[in-house]
């Protein structure tokens, strides 16, 4: 049995861990960047929210469903046309994520004039386990009558409203 030189041992260890490369880099997804809006009746911003069953309309996140791949890292952009805070709560992962509001600019006599969208940009690592983790929004919102926050058939929030789901697939 011949023996094989150092040299000739290191050149197949190198050989092989190229050979092996690609499917340590398939195992990790590239990082996905998403972004979400959240509609609110705004005037001076020229946004409308989303029609709802009673017609009329109600605030709301747009896409309401975000997909990721199990484990994938997400970096998610919220831009806000609502000066108040919303939420992305998941009971589920013990998740809760806040997206600021935005502004109103206003002339000396105190009159809006303009207003600027909140931008948030938040990061978490999606679940491992593939399947459908439902969020909501937790914060006091689409007032008068808060119909986008009641309870929709499967838990707080009227989906594709105040409510939604992280896809992992």
């Amino acid at each position: 049995m011949r023996k094989l030189s150092t040299g000739a041992v290191m050149a197949m260890a190198a050989i092989t861990l190229m050979a092996l490369m690609p499917a340590f880099a398939a195992s990790t997804p590239a990082p996905a960047n998403l972004t979400m809006v959240i509609m609110h009746s705004n005037k001076l911003a020229g946004v409308q929210g989303k029609p709802g069953p009673d017609g009329t309309m109600h605030d709301a996140f747009v896409p309401s469903d975000l997909v990721v791949q199990p484990g994938q890292k997400v970096n998610l952009t919220v831009i806000n046309y609502d000066d108040g805070q919303h939420s992305l709560t998941f009971t589920e992962l013990k998740m809760n994520l806040v997206a600021k509001g935005g502004t109103f600019t206003k002339d000396a006599s105190g009159k809006e004039t303009g207003f600027t969208p909140g931008v948030t940009h938040l990061s978490f690592t999606a679940p491992s386990k593939v399947g459908y983790y439902r969020w909501y929004c937790a914060l006091p919102c689409d007032g008068p009558t808060h119909w986008a926050m009641s309870k929709g058939f499967d838990g707080n929030g009227q989906d594709g409203y105040m409510a939604g789901y992280l896809v992992v697939r």
